[in-house]
């Protein structure tokens, strides 16, 4: 875990160091005695559901990241899914946090580097061999970001788990579409 964590914070350092553009004032460092920009945060995350057959899911997922510079956006959020069906009794509930990295390479392309770290409660214990049990994702990949009018855009992600195991969540490739709204 320790190791996972250390490559991961030596990536986002890593990148958030590239330079790619000709203009220096594009990775200027904010001034610590500056206010907090509140255009600058972005919000997003994953919203969504469906019932279907006596399968019934939810997912509600929000993020929210700061603009460090124009490439660098840090970001974190809480994760809440449910997922039941009734023709097998299960229920199962998952809960916990993300934190996130997203660089962005080039105008709309990005790298993104993701920790999750959930918890799964199987209701019925239909599923899991156990009640509960924490489960963890490391997540890197390459994203596209395209406006869709104003400060809303469209995004889409392809990412690898390098923590897959049995339990995993996350078939890999992870394949994410989402929206974002700067404030």
């Amino acid at each position: 875990m320790k190791l996972h964590f250390l490559f991961l914070v030596t990536l986002l350092v890593t990148l958030s160091n590239f330079s790619f553009a000709q203009d220096d004032e594009e990775f200027e460092i904010p001034d610590a005695k500056k206010k907090f920009d509140w255009s600058k945060v972005e919000v997003g995350g994953s919203f969504g559901g469906g019932y279907s057959n006596g399968v019934f899911f939810i997912d509600l997922s929000p993020t929210i990241g700061y603009r460090v510079t124009k490439r660098f956006v840090p970001g974190l959020g809480p994760i809440y899914q449910y997922y039941s069906d009734s023709r097998q009794d299960v229920k199962i509930h998952i809960y916990g946090g993300r934190a996130f990295a997203r660089f962005y390479v080039f105008d709309k392309l990005y790298a993104l580097g993701e920790y999750e770290y959930t918890i799964w409660n199987d209701v019925n214990r239909n599923v899991l061999p156990f009640k509960s049990i924490p489960l963890q994702a490391l997540l890197f990949g390459v994203g596209y970001s395209q406006s869709i009018g104003g400060s809303a855009n469209f995004n889409l992600e392809v990412l690898w788990n390098v923590l897959e195991n049995q339990y995993t969540y996350y078939p890999n490739p992870v394949i994410r579409f989402g929206f974002g709204v700067g404030l």
